[in-house]
């Protein structure tokens, strides 16, 4: 009787332990940009400052593209599928990550590495 009892237990646990990566929702990224820096602006984006996707790695959400404006220096913040597409979408483009998010024409930019670096602690994989 007891192994009946004990099966689905270890069932469930071993469901239980798979390990997703944290992701940020657009809104949870914005509250951490807004919450590190109040001076922060997300742009309108028009046709000629809309970062396209079909110009990044594969597994960009072009749904969630956006630009932010920090300290009159604007960078482009991309939502990634997965944490694993945007890691790799930073390395190659030699850019900063977090989570699912790629944040570009960031390298070169002190202002910005610093922004993203101790805001969200992104980091640069190359």
């Amino acid at each position: 009787m007891k192994t009946l009892f004990f099966i689905p237990f270890i069932l469930l646990l071993s469901l239980s332990c798979s390990k997703e990566e944290p992701r940020y929702t657009p809104l949870e990224l914005y509250d951490v940009a807004i919450k590190c820096d109040k001076s922060i602006e997300q742009l309108r984006l028009n046709d000629l400052n809309r970062p396209l996707c079909k110009n990044y790695p594969e597994g960009c959400v072009q749904e969630y593209v956006f630009r932010y404006k920090i300290r009159l220096v604007e960078m482009a913040v991309i939502m990634y599928q997965t944490p694993e597409l945007a890691k790799k979408a930073a390395k190659e483009l030699n850019q900063y990550y977090v989570r699912n998010w790629v944040f570009d024409e960031i390298k070169g930019e002190p202002v910005l590495e610093d922004y993203v670096t101790k805001c969200f602690g992104a980091v640069n994989p190359q």
